[in-house]
């Protein structure tokens, strides 16, 4: 595993946001999916629960989660509903130590509030996903797991 060591604070900001503009390249690899006709994500609104629910058919890694979540974003800007629901059984998601520390600032930077809730959905919770989870909720995010969709709905639910 690589690690990139930083002498400053400064240093490592702006490192995230080269990283978080780098991702622009990566919209060629997303044309290029949707092109072969590989699925993109799916979305559904709850409308009488107020939820966007998000089920998506790729293989993730960090990078392809970044350009996820300025659609989501995007969304919920648009319609406006305060709670997520992302549907990843079936999913194999492969994101390093640094992706996940770097998590929070990435949702900052792609302008996520934290007055939305965020229930994420797998087919079991391992120690990566909960990490994750934690680092989000940590930052003042409001974020849970589940595996239970029905759970997770009830507490996107909550107020």
């Amino acid at each position: 595993m690589k690690v990139k060591l930083f002498k400053e604070k400064k240093d490592l900001n702006v490192y995230a946001v080269r990283k978080l503009n780098s991702l622009k390249i990566n919209e060629f690899e997303i044309r290029l999916l949707r092109k072969t006709g590989v699925k993109m994500a799916e979305y559904e609104f709850l409308t009488d629960e107020n939820i966007l629910v998000i089920k998506s058919p790729l293989i993730y890694k960090s990078q392809n989660s970044v350009e996820a979540l300025k659609e989501i974003t995007d969304l919920i800007v648009k319609y406006g509903y305060p709670n997520v629901l992302g549907d990843f059984r079936g999913l194999v998601i492969d994101f390093s130590l640094w992706s996940t520390i770097e998590k929070p600032k990435q949702w900052k930077l792609l302008g996520i509030s934290k007055n939305i809730k965020i229930a994420a959905l797998f087919d079991r919770i391992e120690d990566g996903n909960i990490l994750r989870i934690d680092t989000l909720f940590s930052h003042g995010f409001k974020v849970s797991a589940y595996t239970d969709y029905d759970e997770a709905l009830k507490w996107l639910s909550e107020v």
